[in-house]
């Protein structure tokens, strides 16, 4: 994963056509909703992850090496069998960030905080106590935040 604080490259960041369609943003609440079911992973837990790791940026890379909207490691992607073509495409990244997400929460028994931590710092990470809480806690915030605002119908 990435370390927490290191920055993504901007001018890959940014698709050079612009701002998400509402095409595109539908598409992706679509696959978030789809894949975080398939998982069993909330949806809003999924689209808190991708806030917080590229602002929603489908092609997004970080100078870690961390591809796509959920940031996921090329050769983590590759061991699940996802090409680096395919992670920087959204329906894959988000259904390997799912992937990857529910496997973490079966890991901790459904422990958020754990497993958000463990997005960030692998689940060996986790287990060995060698992680913190800050990426956990700012997840978590936006997992809060996407949950009130879907709850009151998309208005807050």
């Amino acid at each position: 994963r990435r370390p927490a604080g290191k920055a993504l490259s901007l001018e890959k960041a940014l698709p050079p056509e612009g701002p998400l369609t509402m095409a595109e943003a539908q598409n992706m609440v679509y696959y978030f909703e789809s894949y975080g079911r398939i998982n069993s992973v909330e949806p809003q837990l999924l689209m808190a992850v991708a806030n917080c790791e590229s602002m929603y940026h489908p092609r997004a890379v970080s100078s870690s090496g961390c591809v796509g909207l959920m940031q996921i490691k090329v050769s983590t992607g590759n061991s699940y069998g996802f090409t680096e073509d395919q992670l920087l495409q959204v329906k894959p990244n988000i259904e390997m960030g799912s992937i990857y997400l529910g496997e973490a929460l079966r890991t901790f028994e459904g422990d958020r905080v754990l497993a958000v931590s463990s997005y960030n710092w692998g689940i060996w990470g986790v287990k060995s106590g060698s992680y913190n809480m800050q990426y956990a806690e700012k997840v978590l915030s936006r997992y809060d935040a996407i949950s009130a605002f879907l709850s009151a119908g998309g208005y807050v």
